[in-house]
């Protein structure tokens, strides 16, 4: 038996990275998966290839976060678990970030973690179990961390929410799914 069988789950950009790759571990895992990611392009490729569903989103809007979990969750038949992978990194060091590289990179790490996590906890409450994690690459602009960390406190019976760094630093990928790190 698929040790995801029967869970529901989105990932943010999922369509690249750790986010593809997360998808098609889940899928061949048993889980169903919804791919979220700004390029529909790119999502329906990857969705078409796992047999997962492909919702365009941009992880910064709240209209377009709002819509696309509620879709996800409409096309699955619930949900109980999020993985948030979608991210940006500067390529530049702090002294060559623009306000504007810095301001988009803010609203896609942490402003869109929250507005993915926000959407999706009542349906993951109503499912009565679930599991919320986000990912992040170590890198020289990680502005992002010390509100992720907040972001992480989901109180609830049968309820987690975890970060695990590039590094796997924070928890075994993702142990309460029944999974490790190396697959």
């Amino acid at each position: 038996m698929a040790r995801l069988a029967g869970r529901k789950i989105i990932i943010t950009g999922g369509a690249s990275g750790i986010g593809r790759a997360t998808a098609r571990l889940f899928r061949q895992e048993g889980a169903a998966v919804a791919i979220l990611d700004r390029s529909d392009t790119a999502a329906k490729a990857v969705a078409d290839e796992i047999g997962a569903v492909a919702i365009a989103c941009d992880v910064s809007d709240p209209a377009s976060v709002s819509a696309a979990v509620n879709k996800a969750a409409e096309a699955m038949g619930g949900l109980d678990g999020v993985i948030n992978a979608a991210g940006i990194l500067a390529e530049t060091g702090i002294a060559d970030t623009t306000a504007e590289v810095f301001s988009r990179t803010v609203a896609v790490n942490l402003t869109g973690t929250f507005l993915v996590i926000q959407a999706a906890a009542p349906l993951i409450q109503k499912a009565g179990r679930g599991t919320i994690r986000e990912h992040r690459l170590r890198c020289r602009l990680d502005a992002h961390r010390s509100g992720q960390c907040r972001l992480r406190r989901l109180k609830g019976r049968g309820r987690r929410a975890d970060q695990v760094g590039g590094d796997g630093a924070g928890a075994e990928y993702p142990r309460e799914l029944g999974l490790s790190r190396g697959g």
